[in-house]
């Protein structure tokens, strides 16, 4: 089959370019890696079931598929593109969350109103328009766009919603890139692409709709070697394929500015799922497998990477000290709080003020690598 081809015109009034989606967001302090566990985990956070009992889960994934599988989707011309740039085996990275809501809410951008909140559009078409409900983050709206940095621009997302009756299974491809490039995949010789464009199916008064057939959808997800929800689970699958593993990598060894030994040494910067595991326990420690927040009425946050879990016993030491203190922080233990404040510093009993400096320093980012095991010690 194949899928029904939507594109973004410069043409079109108020367009919104590919270029500056990808521009409008710029962190020159943190790598790739760093940005997509952040906007991620962020987003199955504000998406987790209110229902549920404060427990969300995040797979990330990392595997191979063949191109050709994968392009006989499009049309012949695009098809030919990705064919010739990226023939054979390429690598892609899913992220898919349990335990969410997924990506509910009106599918067309013609027939959505006002003051109707749409999470599918606002993933999949919107930019800059951020989340309004309480507590949630992402007040912008442009964390999104690290999807779309990651690979070469593609971008599938797939997703499992409770319906008024049962369940919905919707999935959509998209491409957001740098129209300006020599090398853009849609570029024509009209030359007149804004960088943007999606993949579904054609509804009946001919406007693109996500594709809802359950076999499509799993012929899709077999490229990849991936399994559709089943029975009751709902939640948001985030595939970017065309992944450069090894960019990625010294993308993140580039982004810590510490000596090049240190770097050399430490093997979380060899391998991606490695990278992700710590990446995980840098920016969530505190709700990460912690089963102790059920009584404080706090989320959960479960990784797995590959589908190993990261359990408390696993994690790093320091960060396992980071969840300590937020759970006692939350508990209101004061002397137990300060005692672990004391013995992090590694000063004894110190003044309070004394000892929360050490620790803020140790668990900077500079120390909390030099905490990580690299060639097997300790350093």
């Amino acid at each position: 089959m194949i899928l029904y081809f939507h594109e973004s015109k410069i043409t079109e009034p108020g367009v919104y370019r590919g270029s500056a989606a990808l521009r409008s967001m710029q962190n020159r302090h943190s790598s790739m890696l760093d940005l997509l566990v952040r906007e991620s985990i962020q987003n199955s956070s504000d998406a987790a079931r209110k229902k549920d009992d404060k427990v969300f889960w995040v797979n990330y994934t990392t595997n191979n598929f063949r191109c050709e599988e994968f392009s006989k989707f499009f049309n012949e011309g695009f098809a030919s593109k990705l064919n010739s740039r990226f023939s054979g085996e390429q690598a892609f990275l899913e992220i898919r969350d349990k335990q969410t809501e997924g990506l509910t809410g009106e599918t067309q951008l013609s027939k959505r109103k006002n003051n109707e909140i749409s999470n599918y559009l606002r993933l999949t078409a919107d930019m800059g328009d951020g989340q309004e409900q309480k507590g949630a983050g992402g007040n912008w709206g442009y964390g999104k766009s690290i999807y779309y940095r990651l690979g070469k621009g593609i971008v599938i997302y797939y997703s499992r919603i409770k319906a008024t009756i049962g369940f919905e299974s919707r999935m959509v491809i998209t491409l957001i890139e740098d129209e300006k490039q020599s090398d853009a995949l849609l570029r024509t010789e009209e030359d007149n692409s804004a960088g943007r464009a999606w993949w579904g199916i054609e509804s009946e008064d001919g406007k693109l709709s996500p594709i809802t057939d359950e076999k499509i959808i799993e012929d899709i997800l077999k490229i990849f070697g991936l399994e559709p929800y089943k029975e009751a689970e709902t939640g948001t699958s985030v595939i970017i394929p065309f992944i450069d593993i090894e960019q990625l990598l010294d993308d993140a060894k580039g982004s810590l500015e510490i000596d090049e030994g240190l770097k050399n040494g430490c093997e979380f910067l060899s391998d991606i799922t490695k990278y992700l595991e710590f990446s995980v326990q840098k920016w969530y420690a505190p709700i990460l497998n912690n089963t102790r927040l059920k009584e404080l009425d706090k989320k959960i946050l479960n990784v797995r990477i590959n589908g190993m879990p990261i359990r408390y016993e696993k994690m790093n030491p320091i960060f396992k000290m980071v969840q300590d203190l937020y759970v006692m922080a939350y508990s209101k233990n004061e002397s137990n709080l300060i005692y672990l404040l004391h013995k992090i510093s590694g000063f004894g009993v110190r003044p309070f003020s004394y000892s929360l400096k050490n620790v803020l320093n140790t668990l900077s980012q500079y120390s909390s690598i030099k905490s990580t095991r690299c060639k097997g010690k300790s350093k």
